[in-house]
């Protein structure tokens, strides 16, 4: 069962990192760092580096189940709540999984909205589709809890590009 995956594929999602999310995530992981929880007198409450790629990474996968088993990150700056985050994910290379779907690996860069670098690195996915949207990744997207809330929505990119 193959995922639609290939090599050089590009996809882009962007995120506003929301102080509320940024306390949620401290109370699930446990990092309750006062920079994260509260910030500094001077700037507004820290993300935290996993929080940023629970959030994005997964995102350009609507219409497919993706299981992560290889992490290689650089965390090269710092994001903060009301930052806009840009995550530039690249398909590398995709094999086949037999029944399993495909195994990828893809690489990223995290920006935010003056382009400065805030993590890159790569990981690698084992990928199935999802057989209710099967070859679908944006058509039929499940409703998410944060528009409810209104939290900003991701912003994928319609459909990937190729890279050169």
């Amino acid at each position: 069962m193959r995922t639609g995956l290939r090599p050089r594929q590009r996809f882009t999602v962007r995120r506003t990192v929301s102080p509320h999310i940024i306390r949620m995530f401290g109370e699930l992981t446990g990092d309750v760092n006062s920079r994260h929880m509260s910030g500094e007198t001077d700037r507004p409450p820290l993300a935290h580096g996993l929080y940023l790629l629970a959030t994005l990474i997964p995102m350009f996968t609507d219409g497919l189940d993706m299981v992560g088993h290889r992490l290689d990150i650089d965390v090269r700056g710092p994001a903060y709540a009301g930052d806009e985050v840009t995550a530039t994910i690249t398909v590398r290379s995709v094999r086949p999984a037999g029944a399993f779907g495909d195994t990828a690996t893809l690489t990223f860069d995290l920006r935010n909205q003056r382009e400065k670098v805030l993590a890159t690195g790569s990981l690698d996915i084992l990928a199935t589709p999802r057989p209710d949207i099967a070859g679908s990744r944006t058509e039929h997207r499940p409703p998410r809890a944060a528009a409810a809330r209104g939290t900003p929505e991701p912003t994928p990119s319609a459909a990937p590009e190729e890279v050169p």
